[in-house]
């Protein structure tokens, strides 16, 4: 039997209900993440869009790559390792705007460094729900079907997206 839906603080909601001698609570986390479009206005005045393109494609594949080897090096309690991944990640953060992921980073390193294992454990995490947020649609695995009038520079793009597409 649900006792109440409260929200005790910003991202996380309780549900709470009876269970045989006590309350079970479970927690589900939604935190928003923050973006600057700073960076990105940066970079587009310095490369132009094309190079904003390439410059956020091979960020988000380096982030994609740099994930997972937080919870390798964290699971392994490699501490070194975690410190030198999370620096990257914030730095890679920081280089197209992403202010959440690149605190919660800072976070990950800082733990680490002051041999927390429960705060490493809590960013880690926190991180991976952070960082979770890429598309879940792998694009070789993906069909477009009846498109038409494409430019150049959008028939391009498609191609190195290696999105099957037929019209």
């Amino acid at each position: 039997m649900l006792t109440g839906l409260t929200d005790p603080s910003p991202g996380v909601w309780r549900r709470q209900r009876k269970a045989g001698m006590g309350v079970v609570t479970n927690l589900t986390h939604d935190e928003p993440v923050r973006l600057d479009a700073g960076p990105l206005v940066s970079l587009c005045c310095d490369l132009g869009q094309d190079g904003v393109d390439r410059v956020l494609r091979q960020v988000l594949n380096d982030l994609r790559t740099c994930l997972p080897e937080i919870a390798r090096h964290a699971a392994s309690g490699d501490a070194v390792a975690l410190v030198q991944s999370a620096r990257v990640i914030e730095w890679l953060a920081h280089r197209i705007g992403m202010v959440t992921l690149a605190r919660v980073a800072n976070d990950v390193a800082r733990a680490s460094r002051a041999g927390d294992a429960t705060a490493v454990c809590a960013t880690v995490a926190r991180l991976a729900r952070i960082g979770d947020r890429f598309p879940k649609v792998r694009a070789e695995k993906t069909v477009i079907i009846g498109v038409r009038n494409l430019d150049d520079l959008e028939k391009a793009r498609i191609r190195e997206s290696r999105v099957h597409l037929f019209t």
